[in-house]
C-alpha cells in the first residue's frame, strides 16, 4: 500500500492527496502547520480503509459503516490539541497557502543561494526551486553537525538541528527573516575561514 510520510510538507507546500495518488497519507502538524504537539492526522483512500485494523478497544471497533469512526476514540480525545489545531489551521488560511508556499519557498531559495557562495561550505539540498523549498540541509568543511548546530545557536540563537555526521537542517518558515539568514551565511563565513587557517 503505497503511504506517505508529509510531516514536512502540510503547513509548508501544497499538498492534495488525491494529486499524490496514496492510499495513505500522515503528518504532524506541530511542525510546519504550527498546531500544538501532539497533533496529527491520517488519511486513507476509501477503498483501502476496510484494510486497516484498528488498534483501539471500543465497541465500534469493528464498525465498517461509519467511515473511519472506529479507528477514533471520542471517549478520550484533546480537546484543547483539536481547538488548537482548528486555530492553526484559520491562521494560516488567514494568510493564504500562495503566500505561505511563496514566502517559505523565497527564504529557503535566499538561503542556499547565501551558502552556496562561501567556500568551504557545502549545501546538500538541490538548488533547483522544484527539488527543494524551506528546509535546507548543508555543512562546513572541518566541522561536525553537532558542531555548526552549537555554533549558530551559541553565536546568534539560531535554531538548527544536526542532521547527520557532518550537516545540519535549517528550516525557514514564514516567521522566519532575510536577517536571519544573512546571519546564518555570515557565521558560515566566519567557520569556513576559520576551518581553513592553517595551525599556529
Amino acid at each position: 500500500m503505497p503511504s506517505i510520510d508529509g510531516a514536512q510538507a502540510v503547513g509548508h507546500l501544497h499538498v492534495n492527496v488525491r494529486d499524490l495518488g496514496c492510499d495513505a497519507y500522515f503528518s504532524s502538524p506541530h511542525k510546519w502547520l504550527l498546531a500544538p504537539k501532539g497533533n496529527g492526522f491520517l488519511y486513507l483512500r476509501h477503498d483501502v480503509q476496510e484494510r486497516i485494523w484498528t488498534t483501539l478497544a471500543s465497541s465500534q471497533w469493528n464498525n465498517y459503516k461509519d467511515g473511519m469512526f472506529r479507528l477514533m476514540q471520542w471517549g478520550t480525545v484533546n480537546q484543547s490539541l483539536l481547538r488548537g489545531l482548528e486555530a492553526a489551521i484559520d491562521f494560516m488560511n488567514a494568510i493564504g497557502r500562495d503566500r505561505i508556499e511563496g514566502r517559505v519557498r523565497e527564504l529557503g531559495s535566499y538561503l542556499r543561494k547565501g551558502l552556496s557562495e562561501v567556500p568551504g561550505v557545502t549545501v546538500v539540498t538541490p538548488m533547483h526551486p522544484d527539488l527543494s523549498a524551506g528546509i535546507t540541509h548543508w555543512g562546513v568543511i572541518g566541522f561536525s553537525g553537532r558542531q555548526l548546530q552549537d555554533e549558530l545557536w551559541s553565536r546568534r540563537k539560531i535554531r538548527v538541528r544536526a542532521g547527520g555526521e557532518t550537516v545540519v537542517r535549517q528550516s525557514t518558515h514564514i516567521y522566519n527573516s532575510r536577517a536571519e539568514v544573512d546571519a546564518t551565511v555570515e557565521i558560515a563565513r566566519a567557520l569556513s575561514t576559520r576551518a581553513a587557517a592553517p595551525p599556529r
